[in-house]
């Protein structure tokens, strides 16, 4: 149940309404051309050709990697450092994951295509 007093809480609206909202903020980038422009620049469409494959790794470059250099790096850095440089160092990582895993993603995309046109 919401609190009445977390009315602009987004987990407290029913789920159509997330779903109508997110289909407006799609059309509104749609039309903007603006905001189209930004979004076909190099650079924006290389992560968002990786973004799936971003989204399947960054889970275990965060929970592994991360955590992992962390716990190597704090002794000799310290508590502030290397929480920093752990992240700055996530990041690149995952991209680099999912960069190899993209690969993978096609190739099981042309699997799939294949099966559907042999069906």
């Amino acid at each position: 149940m919401c609190d009445a007093g977390l009315y602009l809480s987004f987990p407290c609206m029913p789920h159509r309404q997330k779903v109508f909202g997110a289909a407006l903020v799609f059309v509104g980038v749609v039309q903007a051309t603006r905001i189209k422009a930004l979004l076909g620049r190099p650079l924006l469409r290389t992560l968002g050709d990786l973004s799936f494959s971003i989204y399947l790794v960054h889970w275990p470059v965060i929970f592994g990697v991360v955590p992992m250099l962390l716990q190597r790096m704090t002794p000799t850095l310290g508590a502030a450092t290397a929480p920093a440089i752990a992240v700055v160092v996530g990041v690149p990582v995952t991209l680099l994951v999912a960069k190899g895993f993209s690969y993978v993603d096609r190739a099981a995309i042309a699997a799939s295509r294949g099966i559907r046109r042999a069906l």
